[in-house]
């Protein structure tokens, strides 16, 4: 009813950035999961063209309940990923969140977190609200724009709420 566009916007850029890539088997990470919107996108998007599994995670149990029934998550975890971590063998070759980087939810030092998860070389596909990136550039700076392990390949406004200003970035892991 808000006319949420982040999570379609994310996935139609995936799967634009995903054209010149083998139909290899794709390990993907939701990040945030929330309701699942954004893993119903991917899957909408990505079935039939590509094989993968999309895992979440999020922090609140009713969302994970809720997640749960999209019946679109090989597997979901209630996790703090400041507190806890995921197990080593869960390594993902790309990670999408859409609307977790914003006021009241996560801040930018996740980004640097979410990459212990990222196998080198993976992507990292995120929303960014501009109203919190401008109030935490700093920490922006420091986690994603000059992060030595994170190649930003690009940066870009995308619709996601009507008078909301956002960004998608998208990121490649180096090491």
């Amino acid at each position: 009813s808000l006319n949420y566009q982040g999570p379609n916007n994310l996935a139609k850029e995936l799967l634009d950035f995903l054209a010149e890539t083998p139909n290899n088997q794709l390990k993907i990470l939701d990040f945030g999961c929330g309701t699942g919107l954004c893993g119903v996108a991917v899957n909408k998007i990505l079935a039939g063209k590509y094989f993968f599994d999309i895992d979440g995670i999020d922090i609140s149990e009713k969302m994970i309940d809720k997640s749960h029934q999209k019946n679109v998550y090989r597997r979901i975890w209630q996790l703090d990923l400041f507190r806890e971590t995921l197990p080593q063998q869960h390594q993902y070759d790309i990670i999408v969140s859409s609307g977790v980087f914003l006021e009241g939810h996560v801040s930018f030092k996740m980004v640097d977190i979410l990459l212990n998860s990222l196998h080198p070389f993976g992507y990292i596909f995120f929303t960014i609200r501009e109203t919190f990136k401008q109030k935490n550039v700093e920490e922006y700076l420091r986690y994603v724009a000059q992060n030595p392990r994170l190649e930003i390949i690009h940066d870009f406004n995308i619709d996601y709420l009507p008078n909301v200003k956002c960004k998608l970035v998208i990121g490649k892991k180096l090491f």
